[in-house]
C-alpha cells in the first residue's frame, strides 16, 4: 500500500523561485517548468506543467536557462 502524500499548502499570494522554462505550449497555453524546492509550502523541486497567462507571447519566453519565476 502506498502512502498518500500530504496536500501542498496554498501560497499567499505568490512564490518567487529559481527555475527553467523548458517550453511553452501554444495550443494548450501551458508551460513546462522545472523549479527548485519551495520550502515555504513544502514542495520539492520538480518539473510541472502550469497554466500560462493568456497575455503571454510564447515566442518571447526565455526557455532553457535558469531565471527567477514568480508563481501565482
Amino acid at each position: 500500500m502506498q502512502a498518500v502524500p500530504e496536500p501542498v499548502a496554498q501560497a499567499t499570494p505568490s512564490i518567487v523561485v529559481d527555475g527553467t522554462i523548458n517550453a511553452v505550449g501554444r495550443p494548450k497555453r501551458d508551460a513546462a517548468v522545472t523549479h527548485g524546492p519551495m520550502p515555504d509550502i513544502g514542495m520539492p523541486g520538480m518539473t510541472m506543467h502550469i497554466p500560462a497567462d493568456p497575455a503571454l507571447d510564447a515566442l518571447t519566453v526565455p526557455t532553457g536557462k535558469e531565471i527567477t519565476l514568480l508563481l501565482q
